[in-house]
């Protein structure tokens, strides 16, 4: 009961200390120190402890993302993907493309061949290089500049 009454305190006197709603929506607002102090975090990591630490404990830390990072994304800190001034959380596109458009672009025939944008149709998330089995690029279509033959020959009137 006692630790109970502590925590109610405390985080009382965060509430008040800080001055807007968007502060007290950071915990950084109190926690600059430790986070400062904190390998791997300052320029890596996001300022809303919330988003790796539950509010019990800084360890085990934990990860709330909405969807699942894998392969090369389990690694990469979380602004290359949330990047902007400020950092962009909410919004951030789900798809391949939204943030591998360059990688595209520069891939080979991607573009001209007109290749899917749905990097996951072709590629695994550990790296470009590793495409899934059975992937194929699609198949180019002919290019013509003679007309399509009609199936009638075109009807005459008479003069």
């Amino acid at each position: 009961m006692k630790s109970l009454l502590c925590a109610v305190v405390f985080l009382a006197a965060c509430d008040a200390a800080t001055k807007s709603a968007s502060e007290r929506e950071s915990c950084a607002a109190c926690h600059m120190e430790a986070f400062r102090g904190a390998p791997g975090h300052v320029g890596i990591k996001p300022t809303a402890c919330g988003v790796c630490h539950s509010q019990d404990a800084w360890q085990p830390s934990i990860l709330d993302h909405p969807w699942a990072l894998t392969g090369a994304h389990e690694r990469i800190g979380c602004f290359q993907c949330h990047n902007g001034t400020p950092a962009k959380f909410r919004g951030t596109s789900k798809e391949c493309i939204g943030c591998h458009k360059p990688e595209y672009e520069r891939a080979p025939n991607h573009v001209a061949d007109k290749f899917p944008t749905k990097c996951e149709q072709c590629h695994k998330t550990t790296a470009w290089d590793d495409r899934l089995e059975g992937a194929k690029p699609p198949s180019p279509k002919p290019q013509s500049n003679k007309p399509m033959p009609s199936a009638k020959p075109p009807v005459r009137k008479p003069k």
